[in-house]
């Protein structure tokens, strides 16, 4: 099959094929069993920890876990709790749901001492963690700064190292919708310690909570391998890379295009 630099698009899309496809109109059509927070949260950790394309650690250090209903509202529970000014985001290359709320980030060098960070790890734009990672962890350890890690992108990625034992990462979150987005939105939030936000109440005082989406995502992951999109489209995305002279990121669907001079997807070209 003969691939053209046009077929790379400028947004970044989750993978999406006909198995995937496959496995949402299975759930949609079949009797399916209820499942509680509970059940859920054992059957993610246990599938979010069983990646074996990236290397996280540290995961021990993290008494406290709770179900989401997707990274965004990992992302809002920081609004809830903080509102617009006191917790901050990096600029540039950050989600643009920040700017729709009027959210403006900060630079490496100008964050704010004792003020909350948080992080897309890995980066749309980067393609995997940001190149100032290092960096980061030094001044927030000098500032004072907790980090709190947003990890939506971590199903569709390889080769991201992460130690969360860091002293100054406090939490992270992981979700399913990059593999079954848009019919799907669940996900894992672990934290060092217990605060009192949307998502505590939701998990600890709701105790029925959204039986129906654990249940749709615990069918998901039972049926949707952990490193699926790697396992599936890693040869076929080094040859485009090759083909076209584009550079691989960490991301399935990212790659950099030196022609232009900033990433581009690649997602419907490796599933067409």
């Amino acid at each position: 099959m003969s691939y053209q630099k046009s077929d790379l698009t400028e947004n970044f899309l989750s993978i999406n094929d006909d198995y995937l496809t496959k496995v949402g109109n299975n759930w949609f059509l079949g009797n399916q069993k209820k499942v509680n927070r509970q059940e859920f949260l054992n059957t993610a950790v246990e599938w979010f920890k069983s990646t074996k394309n990236n290397n996280l650690i540290g995961w021990d250090n993290f008494e406290f876990v709770d179900a989401t209903t997707g990274n965004t509202s990992y992302i809002e529970s920081f609004y809830v709790k903080y509102g617009i000014d006191k917790f901050q985001i990096l600029s540039p290359y950050e989600y643009a749901y920040y700017s729709l709320l009027g959210h403006q980030g900060v630079t490496v060098e100008n964050l704010r001492e004792n003020v909350p960070l948080v992080i897309s790890i890995p980066n749309w734009y980067y393609g995997g963690i940001r190149p100032e990672w290092n960096d980061i962890l030094k001044i927030c350890e000098q500032k004072n700064i907790d980090i709190h890690l947003d990890m939506a992108w971590i199903t569709l990625s390889k080769d991201i190292e992460i130690d969360f034992s860091h002293p100054c990462i406090k939490s992270f979150a992981m979700g399913t919708s990059k593999f079954t987005q848009p019919w799907l939105r669940a996900g894992v939030r672990f934290t060092k310690q217990r605060t009192i936000d949307n998502i505590t109440i939701l998990n600890h005082f709701y105790s029925d909570n959204n039986s129906a989406l654990f249940s749709a995502g615990v069918y998901a992951m039972e049926n949707i391998p952990r490193d699926y999109s790697w396992q599936t489209y890693g040869n076929r995305y080094n040859h485009i890379c090759t083909e076209l002279g584009v550079l691989p990121t960490n991301l399935i669907n990212v790659v950099y295009d030196p022609e232009v001079g900033h990433p581009r997807g690649i997602a419907e070209m490796l599933t067409k």
